[in-house]
């Protein structure tokens, strides 16, 4: 092959790869509507009587923000689901609660909790 078409066929792959990872990335957006519905639960759970967001809140648990950077979707659906056993090595000053939750509200919850990034 000719310099020519190996440098043709790099940019193709290149081109295919990028657009992959921006149609992956499309697909794997939260829905906002849930992402919603999960801000409302967070709100009327009263999670921030414990946890800080954006410099609210309470003190006696860990900050939410950024908590997306550093736990995925299974991890919180598992805090969320059993938190005495998920954070049974947490430091914090009281353990969170056990919330009677559905499924769709610990999805809810968790997809807006992915949306907690760092600055």
């Amino acid at each position: 092959m000719t310099p020519t078409i190996v440098l043709a066929l790099a940019s193709l792959v290149l081109v295919v790869s990028g657009f992959s990872r921006s149609v992956s990335a499309v697909l794997q957006a939260p829905d906002p509507a849930k992402v919603e519905h999960g801000r409302q639960l967070f709100e009327k759970n009263r999670c921030l009587l414990c946890h800080k967001l954006e410099g609210k809140g309470g003190t006696l648990s860990v900050a939410l923000d950024g908590v997306a950077d550093r736990r995925n979707a299974e991890s919180l659906r598992r805090i969320l689901r059993d938190p005495e056993t998920e954070l049974k090595d947490s430091t914090a000053k009281v353990k969170m609660p056990k919330l009677p939750l559905t499924d769709d509200e610990v999805g809810a919850l968790v997809a807006y909790l992915r949306t907690l990034k760092g600055a």
